[in-house]
């Protein structure tokens, strides 16, 4: 082991396996292996809301700052052992952004957007509908599809 690798106590290794009684319980989909990958993400998320707050959860320090915690949102983050689902915190003002989970999620490219038709002009088959109105050719297309 090369000093940059960090050391585990025994004792929380016997802690951790002592509920388990199969390799299963330890690295099937369920296991503590990847639950632990869970709690660890959590964890470094809390961190990293710290960080970007400067104060603790719960500390008094943060009363009063103008951005504090506000909930987590779920989300799951695929892994080589599967997906795992994790809770991400949020801030009150919406500006934090995880370094972690954006590291974590599998990034697929955006949809490309339809480039839209300058003001007044309809798009390909559909006839300008006027303020308010559905345009005829697609109300036509939605109640003629089941005919």
């Amino acid at each position: 082991m090369d000093s940059f690798t960090p050391t585990i106590r025994p004792e929380l290794l016997e802690e951790l396996l002592e509920s388990t009684k199969t390799p299963e319980d330890v690295f099937g989909p369920d296991g503590i292996l990847h639950r632990l990958k869970g709690a660890l993400m959590e964890r470094m998320l809390e961190a990293e809301m710290a960080d970007h707050l400067g104060f603790e959860a719960n500390d008094p320090e943060g009363r009063g700052k103008g951005n504090s915690r506000n909930g987590h949102t779920g989300k799951v983050v695929q892994t080589e052992t599967g997906p795992v689902p994790i809770r991400v915190p949020r801030d009150r003002n919406g500006t934090f952004e995880p370094k972690l989970a954006r590291w974590a999620t599998p990034h697929l490219p955006p949809l490309p957007e339809p480039p839209l038709p300058p003001p007044g002009i309809a798009p390909a088959g559909l006839a300008p509908a006027g303020r308010g109105r559905v345009p005829r050719a697609l109300l036509r297309s939605e109640t003629t599809a089941g005919c």
